[in-house]
């Protein structure tokens, strides 16, 4: 049965499709937790964009100009 099909079966949510895989693949010394949106600005401004953005986008060793200011304001 090849995994993402055990991993749909297994599922109880549609969270679980997603931390599922991940969890796996982290070690023990990993922790993952849920962060608030306001806690991340910057991941949440770029997941709007994902949202919204009609064509494909790639940023390489460079900030997008869409989240500068976030990161200026947090000392990133």
């Amino acid at each position: 049965m090849r995994a993402w099909y055990w991993l749909l079966l297994r599922a109880k949510t549609k969270i679980d499709l997603i931390l599922d895989p991940l969890l796996m693949i982290c070690d023990s010394k990993s922790m993952v937790s849920h962060v608030q949106r306001e806690g991340n600005s910057a991941a949440h401004r770029l997941a709007w964009l994902g949202l919204t953005c009609t064509q494909e986008i790639v940023w390489f060793k460079e900030h997008p100009d869409l989240i500068q200011d976030i990161l200026f304001k947090e000392g990133l």
